[in-house]
């Protein structure tokens, strides 16, 4: 099953610039996003946010998170907490959480990618490429789980916000506001395994 895409831009939408979107179904599990907190900070910007997993007959699954976009020479996703209010205890996921943390310190933290140019158009365009990079390459976090389209949500949600710093760096754009102007456009298609993966070498997608 594929990530609906129409719905992930209106996570996106919800978290980063509100208002909260309820029963919104990703892949396999339907949320409550709520938009996120944001203090600018000496370090660059402390992001507070609320997700909640969906559910009919018990109370909600919460899943609070948050995290630093540190802007110094490089900007780097720093201090990640995740704190999980369940319903029902699961013991699954502890390595979800691992996953996440381990992937905004190799995928993003100082590797969010450079953005040329000066001019807004250019930011734009170069910022839309790299958030649909980090799209495609974090449903590797897609495991089935709630929990893991909760990580899958919280990656993007940090890197959109991170390309926001690296934009702001390079032209002096308000960084929150990029963010939100950001999207990730191109169709995807789902491997057997729900990995998309793409040859750099012919740029096209293979499953």
């Amino acid at each position: 099953m594929a990530v609906n895409q129409a719905n992930f831009e209106k996570a996106m939408h919800a978290a980063l610039q509100g208002p909260e979107v309820k029963k919104l179904r990703l892949e396999k599990h339907e949320f409550n996003v709520k938009p996120v907190s944001i203090t600018r900070t000496s370090e660059g910007m402390r992001v507070k946010g609320q997700i909640s997993h969906h559910l009919s007959f018990r109370d909600d699954d919460q899943y609070h998170y948050s995290f630093t976009v540190a802007a110094g020479r490089q900007v780097a996703i720093e201090d990640v907490e995740v704190d999980v209010d369940r319903s029902i205890l699961s013991s699954v996921f502890k390595l979800g959480l691992d996953l996440l943390l381990r992937y905004l310190s190799e995928k993003l933290g100082d590797k969010l990618p450079d953005l040329p140019g000066q001019t807004q158009q250019a930011l734009t365009t170069a910022g839309d490429q790299a958030a649909d990079r980090v799209f495609e390459d974090s449903q590797r976090l897609l495991d089935g789980s709630w929990e893991g389209e909760a990580n899958f949500m919280v990656v993007n949600i940090a890197s959109r916000l991170g390309l926001g710093a690296v934009a702001q760096q390079r032209a002096k754009v308000d960084p929150i506001g990029f963010a939100r102007g950001l999207n990730s456009t191109r169709p995807v298609r789902p491997s057997p395994r729900g990995l998309v993966v793409r040859d750099h070498r012919t740029h096209s997608h293979t499953p």
